[in-house]
C-alpha cells in the first residue's frame, strides 16, 4: 500500500488556496494596479503541476514494485472517475444554464483542448480548464512514456523531456508575434508540460534519495536554456520533496495542519467550482457572487460536490479498475 505523505496534502491545500486568493481577487478589482499584487497567486496552478508529477509518478511506481508491472488500463480507469467525470458534472451545470459562449467552447472543455483557443474566446466559467486540459495530456502520455522506456530511465526521460520542453517553449516563443488575435501560448501543454515533468523526475528522489545525483546534469542544462529567473518549475518540486523527506521540520508541521489538508482534499472540486462565483464586478448578477459570500459560497459548494460526487466517483473508480492491474507479484523493485 502506498505510504501517504501528510506534507503533500498541505501542499495541495495550500494551492488551491493561492488560486482561489488570485479569482477571488480579479472578481473584487479591475484595476490594474491593484491586481499586480494579487496574480501571484497564480502560481498555485504551478504547485498544482509538481504535486501531479510527484504524485502521479509515485502511484505508478508503486504499482510497478508491488505487482511488477504497470496496469495502464486501470491509470485511466482511475483517472476517469477521479478527475474527467467530476469534470463533466460541473460542465453540465454550465450547459443547462447557457453559459457556454459557444459550440467551441464546449467541445473545447470536453475534449481538453481548452489551453489552445485564442485569447479572449470563452467566458470565465471555463478559462480555468486550460489547466485540467495540460493535466489531462499528462495523464495520457507519461504512463506510457513510462512503460515504454521502462522504469529504469524513466527519472532520465523526465528530466530530459523537461528540458526539451523548456527549449522547444524558448524557440517558439522568440518567433511568435503577438498580437490582438494571438492565441494564449503559455497555456498550450507543449508549454507547460516540463512544469510536470520535473516533479516526474522528483518524484524518484522521493523512492531513493540517492537519485537527486542524476537531475544534476539536466538542471545545468535547463537553467541555461530557460535562464536564472525561469526556475519555478524546477525549485517547486525539489522544495515538496525536500519537505517530504523533512516531516519534522517547522514547515512540514504547518504543511499537515488540518486545514491545509482539509483544503487539500477538496481542492479539486474547488478548483472546479469556484468560477461560477468568481466573476467580474461588472458581471455581477446574483448574490452568491459578491464578496465576501462568493468566497464561502464556494468553498461550501466544494465540499458538497467533494462528499456527494468526487468521493462516490473516486471509490467506484478503484472498484471498477482493480480488475485491470497486473497480477504478476514480484519483489519490490530498485526505483533507479
Amino acid at each position: 500500500m502506498l505510504k501517504r505523505i501528510p506534507t503533500l496534502d498541505g501542499w495541495r491545500g495550500l494551492a488551491v488556496i493561492l488560486v482561489t486568493f488570485h479569482h477571488a481577487a480579479e472578481s473584487l478589482f479591475t484595476r490594474d494596479d491593484i491586481l499586480q499584487y494579487t496574480r501571484w497567486g497564480a502560481s498555485g496552478v504551478d504547485l498544482f503541476f509538481a504535486l501531479s508529477g510527484i504524485l502521479i509518478t509515485r502511484l505508478l511506481l508503486d504499482e510497478q514494485q508491488r505487482f511488477g508491472g504497470i496496469g495502464l488500463k486501470a491509470f485511466y480507469i482511475r483517472r476517469l472517475f477521479r478527475v474527467t467525470l467530476p469534470c463533466y458534472c460541473y460542465l453540465l451545470l454550465i450547459w443547462c444554464r447557457s453559459l457556454f459562449e459557444s459550440r467551441t467552447e464546449l467541445l473545447s472543455s470536453i475534449f481538453f483542448f481548452r489551453n489552445y483557443l485564442p485569447a479572449g474566446s470563452g467566458t470565465r466559467y471555463t478559462i480555468h480548464l486550460w489547466s485540467l486540459a495540460v493535466e489531462e495530456h499528462f495523464y495520457l502520455l507519461w504512463p506510457l512514456l513510462l512503460v515504454v522506456g521502462t522504469v529504469q530511465y524513466g527519472q532520465r526521460i523526465a528530466a530530459w523531456g523537461a528540458v526539451l520542453c523548456a527549449a522547444w517553449r524558448v524557440a517558439a516563443l522568440n518567433s511568435i508575434h503577438f498580437g490582438p488575435a494571438s492565441p494564449p501560448t503559455l497555456f498550450r501543454t507543449d508549454f507547460r508540460l516540463d512544469c510536470l515533468l520535473w516533479g516526474c523526475a522528483f518524484a524518484f528522489v522521493l523512492d531513493k534519495p540517492a537519485n537527486w545525483k542524476r537531475l544534476a546534469a539536466p538542471v545545468l542544462v535547463y537553467l541555461m536554456v530557460v535562464g536564472p529567473m525561469s526556475l519555478k518549475p524546477v525549485l517547486l518540486p525539489a522544495l515538496l520533496v525536500f519537505t517530504a523527506l523533512n516531516p519534522g521540520r517547522i514547515v512540514a508541521g504547518i504543511l499537515d495542519s488540518r486545514p491545509l489538508v482539509w483544503f487539500g482534499k477538496i481542492s479539486y472540486s474547488l478548483y472546479l467550482w469556484q468560477m461560477l462565483f468568481f466573476v467580474p464586478p461588472a458581471a455581477h448578477l446574483v448574490w452568491f457572487q459578491q464578496f465576501p459570500i462568493n468566497v464561502a459560497a464556494a468553498i461550501g459548494m466544494a465540499a458538497l460536490c467533494y462528499r456527494i460526487i468526487d468521493l462516490p466517483l473516486l471509490r467506484l473508480g478503484h472498484k471498477l479498475s482493480a480488475a485491470h492491474r497486473p497480477t504478476r507479484v514480484e519483489p519490490a523493485l530498485q526505483c533507479a
